[in-house]
C-alpha cells in the first residue's frame, strides 16, 4: 500500500461526520493497520501557558492556542522543527513527538516553531481508504476533482438533449461545491441551467420520466430531490427533508423511477438522516421512509432496484456498515406505504454495484474491500443459491447481466463473462483490459456493444451471440 503521511486531507462539503467540518488534517501516520492525523486549522480557547500550568513545574511563556487535533481523545502531541526532540519527521524540516518530557524542551525553546494539539484524528485499518474513494476528503497535493473540469454523474441522453452535472464551487470555496444541472442541445449548446436555488448532488445519475428531469438535489434549506420541466428547467415542486443535521442532501446512489398500483414514485437516498425516502412523482411528497439497517456514514452508493412490487437495496462501506434488505411495496389510501421483508448483514453487501436481478436471482458481491465473493441470492427470501470465491472479487466489484450472461470486473482490471443462472457459477470466458479503471463503475451494454470506462481510456466490445 502507498502511505499517505505527510500529506494534507481537505474534509469534502459531501462528509457527513461534523467533527470535520471544514477541516485540514495533516496525517502523520499511515499503514495498512489505520492511520493517525491532526485537524490544522481548529485552535482551541486555552493556550500553551495555560496548559502547561496545570502539567509541569517549568514555566512556559507561549500564548500560542493550543490546537484540537480530532475527536479521539489522547497525549498531547506537537509539530515542531527541533529535530533533536523529533519522534518521526512528516514532512522535511517538520517533527512530531508526543512523549512528555520531550515536549516540555520544545516549549521552552522559543528559537523553534511548534504547535500543540489536544486530541488526534484517527482512522482504523481500509476505513481512510474507503471514505477518499467516496470522496470524502480532498487528497493534498495530489489533483483531485474538485479542482478539475468533469460531469459528476452520467450523462442523460433524451431525444435530443443532454442533461449532466458538472463539478463546480462557490465562490472559489472547496468547501462549498455547487454543482449545477445543465440542459445541452446535441451540438454542444446550453440550453439551460438551474444553479440559483438548488444544485445537483454528486453522482446521482438524473431521471427523464415523460416531460420531467427529476434530480437529486443539495441546497440550504435541506432539498434532497427536485422535479423540473425537461425543456425549461423550470421547477415543479422540491422535497425537503428537514433534519437537525448539519449536512442533508441526496445520496450518490441514482433516482429509482417505480409504480405500485397506478401510484408512481421517485426514490431517493439521503446523506444526513441515513434514509430511504419514497415520494410521490407527481406532488413531490413523501409517502414512506425506510432507514438504514446499518451505520452508513458517507451515503448510499448502490442504486436501490424495484421489481414488480418489491424494492430491493444494500451497502458495503465495511464492518458495521455493511446490509442488504428487500421491501414489500403496496398502496393504501392513495399512498404508497413500506415493509421489510428480510435483511442481511453478509450477502449482496455491495459497495458500488447496483445488482442485477433477472428470473427473481440477484446476482452481486459480498465480503470486503479486501477479498470478497460473487454470489447469487433468491429475490423471494435472500437465500444463497450459490457462491464463487476467488482473488478476483472484493464487494468493491461490479457487474451487469444481458441475455442470460453476467459480464463482472474484477480487482485485476479483467473482463469476465459466465451464465447468469441459478443453479451455480460457471464462467465462459475472460479478457485482459490492458487499462486502468480508476472509480469502480459497472459496464454499459447499448446495440450489442459493451463499453468499458477507465481512468483515461474508453473499450468497445462487440457483443455477439
Amino acid at each position: 500500500m502507498r502511505s499517505l503521511a505527510g500529506q494534507l486531507l481537505v474534509a469534502s462539503p459531501r462528509l457527513p461526520d461534523e467533527n470535520f467540518s471544514r477541516s485540514v488534517v495533516l496525517i502523520i501516520h499511515h499503514d495498512e493497520h489505520g492511520a493517525l492525523g491532526v485537524v490544522l486549522n481548529r485552535p482551541a480557547d486555552s493556550t500553551v501557558r495555560e496548559v502547561w500550568e496545570s502539567l509541569s513545574d517549568d514555566p512556559c511563556d507561549s500564548d500560542e492556542p493550543v490546537h484540537i487535533g480530532g475527536p479521539v481523545s489522547g497525549p498531547l502531541m506537537a509539530l515542531h522543527t527541533n529535530e533533536e526532540c523529533a519522534e518521526s519527521e512528516v514532512l522535511p524540516g517538520v517533527f512530531f513527538a508526543t512523549h512528555r518530557d520531550r515536549l516540555n524542551r520544545i516549549v521552552q525553546e522559543p528559537e523553534f516553531l511548534f504547535r500543540i494539539y489536544n486530541g488526534y484524528s484517527g482512522w482504523a485499518s481500509g476505513q481512510l481508504e474507503s471514505e477518499l474513494k467516496f470522496g470524502g476528503w480532498m487528497l493534498l497535493p495530489k489533483p483531485n476533482r474538485h479542482f478539475e473540469w468533469g460531469t459528476t454523474t452520467s450523462p442523460v441522453v433524451d431525444e435530443d438533449r443532454v442533461y449532466f452535472i458538472p463539478y463546480d464551487i462557490f465562490e472559489k470555496d472547496v468547501w462549498e461545491m455547487r454543482c449545477p444541472i445543465v440542459c445541452l442541445n446535441m451540438d454542444g449548446t446550453e440550453l439551460w441551467r438551474a444553479n440559483e436555488t438548488f444544485w445537483g448532488t454528486e453522482a446521482s445519475t438524473p431521471l427523464v420520466v415523460g416531460d420531467t428531469l427529476y434530480v437529486g438535489a443539495d441546497n440550504p434549506q435541506q432539498v434532497v430531490l427536485v422535479a423540473l420541466d425537461k425543456r425549461t428547467g423550470a421547477l415543479r415542486w422540491a422535497t425537503a427533508n428537514t433534519s437537525d443535521k448539519q449536512r442533508e442532501l441526496g445520496a450518490p446512489a441514482s433516482l429509482t423511477y417505480h409504480v405500485i398500483d397506478g401510484i408512481p414514485q421517485v426514490i431517493v437516498a439521503t446523506y444526513g438522516t441515513r434514509e430511504l425516502l419514497g415520494v410521490h412523482a407527481e406532488s413531490g411528497e413523501v409517502m414512506w421512509r425506510y432507514p438504514y439497517p446499518a451505520g452508513i456514514i458517507i451515503g448510499l452508493v448502490s442504486t436501490p432496484v424495484a421489481v414488480d412490487s418489491r424494492l430491493f437495496v444494500c451497502g458495503g462501506e465495511g464492518k458495521d456498515r455493511n446490509f442488504s434488505a428487500c421491501l414489500q411495496m403496496e398502496v393504501k389510501d392513495g399512498k404508497i406505504s413500506c415493509r421489510e421483508l428480510y435483511r442481511s448483514t453478509e450477502l449482496q453487501t455491495n459497495m458500488y454495484n447496483t445488482v442485477a436481478i433477472d428470473d427473481d436471482a440477484v446476482f452481486g458481491f459480498g465480503g470486503n474491500k479486501r477479498i470478497g465473493f460473487l454470489h447469487c441470492t433468491n429475490l423471494d427470501d435472500g437465500r444463497l443459491l450459490w457462491r464463487q470465491d476467488s482473488e478476483d472479487w472484493t464487494s468493491e466489484q461490479n457487474l451487469v447481466v444481458a441475455d442470460g450472461l453476467i459480464f463482472a470486473l474484477t480487482k485485476k482490471n479483467e473482463l469476465v463473462m459466465a451464465e447468469a443462472g441459478r443453479e451455480g457459477y460457471r464462467e465462459l470466458g475472460r479478457v485482459a483490459l490492458g487499462i486502468e479503471l480508476g472509480r469502480p463503475q459497472q459496464p454499459t451494454i447499448a446495440n450489442g456493444r459493451m463499453y468499458i470506462r477507465g481512468d483515461t481510456t474508453v473499450i468497445c466490445f462487440k457483443v455477439v451471440p
